[in-house]
Parts: C-alpha cells; sequence; structure tokens
C-alpha cells in the first residue's frame, strides 16, 4: 500500500525506507571501520618508523663509536712509528758519529738521521761547487769531536778537541731550538797561544731551518779562537762568549761579512743581540779509510 503525504506526493513505504536507512547506517559503520583500520595500519607502520629510526641512529652511534676507536688506534700507532722512526734515526746519528776515541758519542742536537743527512749533504755540495776533488758522498764519514754538556765548555781546553782537524763543523743550537752551524774547511793550526784567527774564505754557516749555507763575502777575520772568546764569527758579527753556557752569545745579523742577501728574517737566533746556548756540539768531514789521527 502506498502512502500518501497530506500535500497529495507520493512516498515511500515504511519498510523501503528502513531498508534505506539501514543500508546508509550500514555504510557508514564500515566507512568508520576502513578509517579504523587504516589509522591503525598508519600507526602501527608509524610505530616501525619510529623503531627503525632508532635503531638507525643506535647503529650510526655503534659505527661511530668504532671509527674514532679505529682513528684513535690509528693515531696512536702512527705516533708510536714517528717516534720509533725519531729514535731509529737517532741512533743512526750515533752510529754515524763516533768520537776520535771510538767511543759512541750520542748526539743532542741531532734529532734524526736526515738532519745529519741535511748537513752532511750542504757541506759536500759547497765542496764540490768550490772544485773539489771529492770522493763519494757515502764514503765520506762525519766523527764527533766534542760535545758542549760533556766537555768543557772553557775556549782554552776547546783548542785541545779542534787543533789540527781539517774541516771541522760546528752545531749551535739555541735556548729556543734554533739550529745552524759553520763550516771551516782548512786545517785549524793553533799559535804558541792556543788560539787561532782564520783569515780563509773557505767558511760557510748553515741553517737547519732553512737547509741553506751562506757564504762568507768578507775579506778576512772569517772565525777565530781565543783565549777569551769560545768562538767569533766576522768582526764580531757573531760571538759565542767563553764558558757559554753560563753567558750565551751574540749576534749583530745580518752579518755583514757573509752573504744574507737573500734573507728578511734572522734566520739563525730569532732576535739580535744576546742569546742563550742549549749545547754545541763539532763534528768534522773525512774519507772513510782515510787516517785522520
Amino acid at each position: 500500500m502506498k502512502i500518501h503525504s497530506k500535500n497529495g506526493i507520493n512516498n515511500i513505504n515504511e519498510e523501503s525506507l528502513n531498508a534505506l536507512r539501514n543500508f546508509r547506517q550500514n555504510q557508514i559503520n564500515t566507512n568508520i571501520k576502513l578509517h579504523k583500520l587504516f589509522l591503525g595500519l598508519l600507526l602501527i607502520i608509524n610505530i616501525g618508523l619510529l623503531g627503525f629510526i632508532f635503531f638507525y641512529k643506535s647503529k650510526i652511534s655503534e659505527i661511530k663509536k668504532l671509527s674514532n676507536l679505529h682513528t684513535s688506534d690509528i693515531n696512536s700507532k702512527d705516533t708510536l712509528l714517528v717516534k720509533q722512526h725519531n729514535e731509529l734515526g737517532h741512533k743512526m746519528v750515533n752510529i754515524a758519529a763516533f768520537a776520535s776515541t771510538g767511543i759512541l758519542r750520542f748526539s743532542l742536537i741531532f734529532e734524526n738521521s736526515e738532519e745529519f743527512h741535511t748537513v752532511k749533504k750542504l757541506i759536500y755540495d759547497y765542496r764540490i761547487e768550490l772544485g773539489d776533488n771529492m770522493p763519494k758522498f757515502e764514503d765520506l764519514n762525519m766523527p764527533f769531536l766534542y760535545q758542549g754538556i760533556v766537555d768543557s765548555d772553557d775556549a782554552s781546553s776547546f783548542m785541545d778537541y779542534i787543533s789540527y782537524i781539517e774541516g771541522i763543523i760546528i752545531l749551535i743550537q739555541t735556548e729556543e731550538g734554533k739550529k745552524f752551524g759553520i763550516y771551516h774547511k782548512e786545517m785549524i793550526l793553533p799559535d804558541e797561544n792556543k788560539e787561532f784567527r782564520s783569515e780563509s774564505s773557505n767558511v760557510i754557516i748553515f741553517s737547519l731551518d732553512t737547509k741553506k749555507i751562506y757564504k762568507f763575502n768578507g775579506k778576512k777575520n772569517s772565525i777565530s779562537f781565543t783565549e777569551d772568546k769560545f768562538l767569533s764569527v766576522g768582526k764580531d758579527e757573531l760571538v759565542i762568549n767563553n764558558e757559554y753556557f753560563t753567558n750565551g752569545g751574540y749576534i749583530e745579523f745580518p752579518l755583514k761579512s757573509f752573504d744574507f742577501s737573500l734573507v728578511n728574517s734572522n734566520v739563525l737566533t730569532e732576535r739580535n743581540g744576546k742569546f742563550n746556548i742549549r749545547n754545541i756540539e763539532v763534528y768534522f768531514l773525512y774519507e772513510v779509510g782515510e787516517e785522520y789521527l
């Protein structure tokens, strides 16, 4: 039976209306369930992602710790290798630097064999430049003659170590750690007062920092050893005082008697004037197998 409204408009029956309402309610319930399911899946996915992020960060942190540990271990081993290299180099220096008595001397100025080789090569190349008939580089020895902290820093006794020796190499180390040296090619021939004044032009100053030599360009007074001065270079342009551990030395840089024309700063002692001395060592060059005593 059809239901009629008061206005005469036909309407669906009550049973169909209820069915339609039930259908719509079922659709709403189904949509709600689907939304809940979707939200549940999103929640599970987000929880999984958060777990993955925490796990990933944890693993990255572990990898970083392992990397830092290995890096620290590598740096420690590198430091050990450098130390062992320096110790080996120092031993090589000491093996090469025999005293005239045949007793090993332990150099405190040379830190490694590279510095020892540098000084030897600078002087060897200088001698070649002079036109000297030199043996092979490897056939040259550089024995120890004198060491300040073991021997005396008294000027008169120093002459006992260097007299009648040809080609002495004087290494000087300042308290600030600067290292430089002086090479005198000719033999040291003392006078009756155990003093020596050289007018030889075959004298050079060299620096272990620049690894360069600076030639004597004066007319005389290249180097002298006297009773009141351990050594003097040029016209007292560089002086090592007697008992130098107490009295130190003095420098007026640039030295007028040597060619420092291409140098802009004091490469020997850093500062002009008085300087303190940590140590002095003396060597000389001679050919292996040659008699020098």
